[in-house]
């Protein structure tokens, strides 16, 4: 590799074996209320004019417990995100067909304390698919005093689903794969110098960062109050490498800021990352998960 090429933070494919784990039983025991929850939401309201706002608002929510999951399962790499968004969708899927069942069963919401007991109902009832076909030819719900059944039922099953796979994959897809230090197992924290900067040209800042940060920042210009750059710092002791962000902010005329990254995780060795912090005011900031 040209030591003068400008490296950046690549997410890897190793696990965290301890820490995926709990995120795995987290996120089984997640889904196990959450399509109880959905389940009471169908069955509560109106059919036809609400279900597939619900189903969406239910896969936006998702997707923020799995982007929770992945942080606390220590999970940086794109793939391996994707993975356990088809976990959760499996779990989702299995959980709600049962919620749903027991309720068609009584044509009542089941108890929180039955539906809980009768988690393995695909495996335990008799004729189980058999009832799936028959609610699918006779349906059980009326609209303008036509049964639901046949080829709508089987639209709205498989729109319900595809409504939350996308979302699910569309989210977890946009979310931001932060730093991670494998030989620490743990990842880096975030660090915001204090002063808004000015950047002109994008491929001669990132030379310029590459080659030696502290002047190249030092030398900057300072940004106007409405239009500027913060520069982030991924730190963490005893690490080999660090990582820098250049973002852009922009503020409108209602106060309204809007922040677009120009430099994603450039790559920068320990020694330059302790002169950054020893030489320029900053402050920690928390991740953003959500």
């Amino acid at each position: 590799m040209n030591p003068n090429t400008p490296v950046y933070y690549q997410g890897s494919n190793q696990f965290n074996i301890p820490k995926l784990i709990i995120a795995l039983v987290l996120c089984f025991l997640i889904t196990i209320v959450a399509a109880y929850v959905y389940t009471l939401l169908v069955v509560m309201l109106p059919f036809v004019y609400f279900r597939v706002g619900v189903t969406l608002v239910f896969g936006v929510g998702m997707s923020y417990v799995v982007r929770l999951l992945t942080r606390m399962g220590h999970i940086r790499s794109r793939k391996n995100r994707y993975g356990l968004v088809l976990i959760t969708l499996l779990f989702l899927t299995y959980f709600q067909w049962v919620a749903f069942l027991l309720y068609a069963y009584d044509m009542r919401l089941p108890s929180f304390g039955h539906y809980l007991s009768n988690l393995d109902l695909f495996f335990s009832m008799e004729g189980v698919f058999a009832f799936v076909a028959e609610i699918n030819e006779f349906g059980i719900w009326e609209l303008f005093g036509t049964t639901l059944n046949g080829t709508f039922w089987t639209i709205i099953w498989s729109l319900e689903f595809l409504i939350i796979m996308i979302t699910l994959f569309m989210f977890t897809a946009k979310a931001r794969i932060y730093p991670y230090a494998d030989d620490k197992e743990q990842w880096y924290k975030k660090y915001t110098l204090e002063e808004n900067y000015k950047v002109g040209s994008l491929l001669k800042l990132t030379e310029g960062l590459h080659e030696d940060a502290l002047k190249t920042i030092q030398a900057l210009d300072y940004g106007s109050g409405r239009r500027y750059a913060k520069i982030h710092l991924y730190y963490l002791e005893r690490s080999t490498y660090h990582y820098l962000d250049v973002e852009k902010v922009s503020i409108d005329n209602e106060g309204k800021e809007d922040a677009d990254l120009l430099i994603e995780a450039l790559r920068i060795d320990n020694k330059t990352a302790k002169s950054l912090l020893d030489n320029i005011e900053h402050k920690q900031e928390r991740i953003e998960i959500f």
